[in-house]
């Protein structure tokens, strides 16, 4: 079962992910990518930061060593949790610091878009640092049911 940006969307995670268990066979696999609200990109952006500003539509954001226990409260056992990719992380940079440069909004306005662009490429080496020196801001997650 695939759950890429899901989990940070549900009132109930944990109810989803029981669901999930009881829908894998044993040794099946959930896997997917969920923001998190201890990275250290999250303390440099503040309440600029992408993660925030998409509420009501994020309606949870885990921690780190919170996405394990609730793996773990589900029967799920983590086998990898791993950074998401910079330039993925670079583009919720972009788009924490111009909103509107993104496919998120109906039409982005050209300059808006150009902006973005140049704060993602700008953003690389920041991220880099940030995310290889401090706790990741996005994750990738692969639990079994065992």
């Amino acid at each position: 079962i695939t759950a890429f940006h899901i989990i940070e969307h549900l009132l109930a995670p944990r109810d989803f992910l029981g669901i999930c268990h009881k829908l894998l066979r044993p040794g099946g696999w959930l896997a997917g990518a969920v923001p998190t609200s201890d990275g250290t990109l999250v303390r440099c952006l503040g309440k600029r930061w992408q993660g925030f500003t998409e509420a009501p539509r994020h309606v949870g954001l885990p921690s780190c060593d919170g996405l394990r226990r609730l793996f773990q409260g589900t029967g799920f056992t983590v086998r990898a949790l791993a950074r998401e990719s910079l330039l993925s992380e670079a583009a919720v940079v972009a788009l924490s610091l111009v909103p509107r440069a993104t496919t998120s909004c109906a039409s982005p306005p050209l300059a808006a878009q150009i902006t973005g662009a140049l704060i993602l490429a700008a953003s690389l080496p920041i991220v880099w640092f940030t995310e290889n020196l401090g706790r990741p801001s996005g994750l990738l997650f692969a639990a079994r049911r065992e």
